[in-house]
């Protein structure tokens, strides 16, 4: 049973790095303030739109369940706070409104 949990912990903690060098990527995109890196546009297929859909997707996997947690993530890491401790404040918050709704 170890192994299982293991490997989800090994496999939680490579998420939560990815997320973070996502994060990190448009921070960076976001600074230089690239127009072409830094719109969003599904419809063109942007390299923005490919990482926030990408982020998206890793936090869906880590169990994040509202669309608008993405921009809290983002702003928690980029404002100092490690990627795990983001994801554990995501999902007591989440926690909380579910309890509440």
């Amino acid at each position: 049973m170890a192994n299982v949990n293991e490997k989800m912990d090994v496999r939680e903690t490579h998420l939560l790095g990815a997320a973070g060098e996502l994060v990190d990527l448009l921070y960076r995109w976001n600074v230089i303030d690239e127009y072409d890196l830094v719109i969003e546009n599904s419809a063109k297929g942007t390299p923005y739109h490919h990482i926030t859909t990408a982020l998206w997707e890793i936090l869906v996997l880590l169990g994040v369940k509202n669309p608008e947690s993405k921009m809290s993530f983002y702003e928690m890491v980029t404002s100092g706070m490690s990627p795990a401790e983001s994801i554990g404040r995501i999902r007591e918050n989440e926690s909380v409104f579910e309890l509440e709704g």
